[in-house]
């Protein structure tokens, strides 16, 4: 089993992919785990692999560190430890799927069934692997920030649940094609998804043309696509009351990424709490679901004593980092180390009014929706993008930012220039460059080129 890397490639189980600090394998429960399985698969990363633990924004489990060796008793011990593990393309449901009380509609039957159906068209192999589908019950906890090639989205109307579907995006970017009532929604996803695998093993749904979707649509009841309501952003961190009465306790992983003996305390206590089930869910979290609001409070504390996030508030929020270097050997940028040393020196820019987003290269591998600013590593330094401007980005090329020297005092000096003088990020930020070139150039660029 020799990890391999490949653009655009999942790391599996079966299937590791070779980074900087080993094998990483991926995978994503469909079920809740308990907490004595949660306790026994980190003791696993620490065992097989280096002792981290990573959660992913779709909700994925990830254990790097591993080996040639190592990578296949873990997935031996994914399997004794009677995990099932999604296969085939992703469609993603609220990890409270069925439990809010807010919902329109359970998403959960109808991905039930689209995934049955997938599974025996055997198109698996036809398709790339990151196609995904997303349906969208609503609820607090509801997915239209999480992209997708095809995305159902549940309404009321007229007494009646119908799903507006949409392609290639969030909610709000989606290409909305049409209203689908109930019974036919999973055959206009079947469809779509063989017009996408017709299209090639690369090919997602941006590449269907209309008179491909036009074929897909053919003969089925079709409504008039609706827009539902923009919501507020979902936010896994905090308490979400469910409909048996309990509540599920939203815990966030520090940029993704958590020690394994810190996941074996938490686990543990939550065991001894009698919380019965722990769920993986978007935004780099998990989700204890407590029976008694008795219970909140000590599983929030403990998370909080270990180094997870509680609050939403937390300044380690207002950053997206991914692994970076040296664990990912395609990163120029130590992110993980940057964003400590941010939160140290520059605690003014991570007050919630805006986004950081910290990347070991251009690949942009954890990349959020939105970002006010994002600082890409390159082999020879980094690039410094602000996005408020949509059409260009400034960017400054510098020498080596592998501990933050380079960039930090930039960022330090908008902080200052913000506290004196108001105005936006990118203003600030403005001013904060020097005059003259950081290093090799600095210079306006279309953020679609290079």
């Amino acid at each position: 089993m020799n990890g391999r890397r490949i653009r655009g490639a999942c790391p599996t189980l079966a299937a590791p992919m070779a980074t900087g600090d080993g094998l990483l394998v991926r995978f994503h429960p469909n079920d809740g785990l308990t907490p004595r399985v949660l306790a026994s698969l980190a003791e696993a990363a620490m065992t097989h692999g280096n002792g981290i633990v990573e959660v992913t924004a779709r909700g994925s489990l990830q254990i790097r560190g591993l080996s040639a060796q190592t990578a296949p008793r873990l997935a031996d011990e994914v399997e004794r430890l009677e995990i099932t593990v999604r296969t085939g393309i992703a469609v993603d449901i609220s990890p409270l799927a069925g439990r809010e009380p807010g919902e329109t509609a359970d998403p959960m039957p109808l991905a039930s069934r689209i995934s049955q159906a997938v599974e025996r068209t055997g198109w698996r192999e036809r398709l790339a692997p990151k196609v995904s589908v997303v349906v969208d019950g609503g609820g607090v906890l509801h997915l239209s920030e999480m992209m997708a090639d095809i995305r159902l989205m549940a309404e009321k109307r007229e007494g009646r649940i119908v799903w507006n579907l949409a392609l290639n995006g969030a909610a709000e970017e989606a290409h909305g094609i049409a209203s689908i009532p109930e019974n036919d929604a999973c055959f206009a996803v079947v469809r779509l998804l063989e017009a996408i695998a017709d299209k090639g093993r690369k090919a997602r749904a941006r590449d269907l043309d209309d008179s491909d979707i036009k074929g897909a649509m053919d003969g089925l009841r079709v409504l008039s696509f609706r827009k539902p309501p923009r919501h507020p952003s979902s936010q896994p961190i905090g308490v979400h009351r469910l409909t048996n009465g309990g509540a599920a306790v939203g815990i966030g992983l520090a940029y993704g990424q958590a020690r394994a003996d810190a996941l074996l305390v938490l686990a543990r206590k939550a065991s001894a709490l009698g919380i019965e089930e722990i769920r993986c869910a978007p935004e780099r979290s998990l989700l204890f679901l407590c029976p008694a609001r008795a219970l909140e409070d000590k599983i929030r504390n403990e998370a909080k004593r270990v180094g997870f996030i509680v609050e939403n508030d937390d300044k380690r929020l207002a950053i997206v980092a991914c692994a970076g270097a040296p664990a990912c050997r395609s990163a120029h940028l130590a992110t993980r180390s940057l964003a400590a040393r941010l939160m140290v020196e520059t605690p003014e820019l991570l007050d919630g009014s805006l986004r950081l987003h910290l990347s070991g290269c251009d690949k942009r591998c954890a990349a959020p929706r939105h970002a006010d600013v994002s600082i890409i590593g390159e082999e020879h330094g980094f690039w410094l993008e602000l996005s408020q401007d949509t059409n260009r980005a400034f960017v400054a090329r510098a020498g080596r930012v592998d501990d933050g020297d380079a960039v930090l005092p930039i960022l330090r000096r908008a902080a200052k220039e913000r506290v004196l003088h108001g105005g936006s990020l990118r203003d600030a930020l403005m001013r904060a460059l020097p005059a003259e070139p950081l290093g090799a150039e600095s210079r306006f660029r279309n953020k679609e080129g290079r």
